[in-house]
């Protein structure tokens, strides 16, 4: 009975529903187009085979925004297609694009199955508008990605419960995890707080991208946090020093008060990430190291062209003073990288020579006597009883 009945479900499942029944059902023209459309492109994978990037998305001709309604009836084919992904062993097959389709639970725990199980080559999943604001199916989704080098979470509504998810997947810090995509969602201050969090655990994660979200200057600053905290030295070593966060979009606007905390984010973008001839960051080769170092550096001298806390150099050894010195006049060459116009570096210059004038006069002096106690003095003490002639 049951090999009798085979042939016909696969024929079931390859028929293509077309978008009058869509219609029929409650769908708009426009979706109903878009779920015939996609029963196709899922079918051809299914049938013919993966051999290039797959993308699952409206056509050109489709502009709505809203994510099309998922319904049951989908649920054998997306299960044939994640079968299809899983099998798949193309080297091509690099990236997974999915756009403005709802699924569901069951589905998207088939999908996240056959990513997980996926050929190694396949790096990039992407889920735009496709209703990952729901915690269940984020959580579920992400439990899939471990070994994926980009995801892209854009246009998902992603809110707080859903910024608990992320943080806990950034926290398990997956070894082949590079970039992470949440532009265009609704995250707020409160979010970056857990978001700087995760990021402390977190040693392979190159990019994190968070413009177009409800962030202040307040969220900002709770981010910034994981990779710059200078209440120490000690803080500051232990920071995130691989993670590129990106947070204002370009053009935005900004309060006259916020410009610290943007110049601060500047050049972290830099300490963090080369620059291309056209300024635009990229992840380089730069040493941890080297890194650490210039961030001593931006703790050192303020953003705000103020002197830094001197006492912070009490504990460094002397012999560290010329080490000190030179940090400061590099942080001025890193930081004319930002300067826009001539007035800003004029300004950096001066502020550079007082830096370095406040330094030699104000370190900590006892310092300086006590490496005097050690040397030999010039007079000798005369011999009781006379010299012998």
């Amino acid at each position: 009975m049951n090999n009798q009945n085979e042939p016909r479900r696969s024929r079931r499942l390859s028929t293509i529903i077309p978008a009058s029944h869509w219609m029929s059902i409650g769908y708009v023209p426009m979706d109903a187009q878009v779920m015939e459309n996609l029963m196709i492109d899922m079918n051809s994978y299914c049938e013919e085979g993966i051999d290039d990037d797959v993308k699952l998305r409206p056509k050109p001709g489709h502009f709505g925004e809203n994510v099309v309604p998922y319904h049951d009836t989908m649920l054998p084919l997306w299960k044939r297609f994640s079968q299809a992904l899983s099998l798949c062993t193309d080297e091509d097959f690099e990236e997974l694009y999915i756009k403005s389709i709802s699924m569901d639970i069951q589905v998207v725990r088939t999908l996240s199955d056959s990513i997980m199980n996926s050929h190694r080559n396949l790096k990039f999943v992407k889920l735009r508008r496709c209703g990952m604001n729901d915690t269940s199916l984020l959580q579920t989704f992400l439990a899939g990605c471990s070994r994926i080098k980009t995801i892209d979470l854009e246009y998902n509504e992603i809110t707080s419960e859903g910024a608990l998810s992320i943080s806990d997947f950034i926290s398990t810090n997956p070894v082949r995890l590079q970039a992470i995509f949440l532009n265009h969602n609704n995250l707020s201050d409160r979010d970056m707080i857990v978001l700087s969090s995760a990021l402390k655990s977190n040693t392979y994660l190159l990019i994190l991208e968070l413009q177009h979200n409800d962030i202040t200057e307040h969220g900002w600053k709770a981010i910034q946090k994981a990779q710059f905290d200078e209440t120490s030295m000690n803080s500051l070593f232990h920071c995130n020093h691989k993670c590129l966060v990106s947070n204002h979009s370009e053009g935005e606007e900004h309060t006259e008060g916020h410009e610290k905390t943007i110049l601060i984010e500047a050049e972290l973008v830099e300490i963090h990430a080369d620059m291309d001839e056209h300024r635009n960051p990229f992840t380089g080769q730069t040493s941890i190291v080297k890194r650490i170092r210039r961030k001593v550096i931006l703790s050192l001298c303020r953003a705000d062209g103020e002197l830094f806390d001197l006492r912070i150099l009490n504990d460094v050894p002397l012999q560290l003073m010329p080490c000190v010195l030179e940090l400061i006049q590099e942080h001025t060459v890193v930081r004319k990288k930002i300067c826009r116009y001539k007035d800003e570096e004029d300004q950096l210059e001066k502020d550079v020579l007082s830096r370095l004038f406040h330094v030699l006069r104000g370190w900590h002096l006892p310092l300086l006597f006590d490496n005097l106690h050690g040397l030999p003095t010039r007079r000798s003490k005369r011999k009781r009883g006379g010299s012998s002639r």
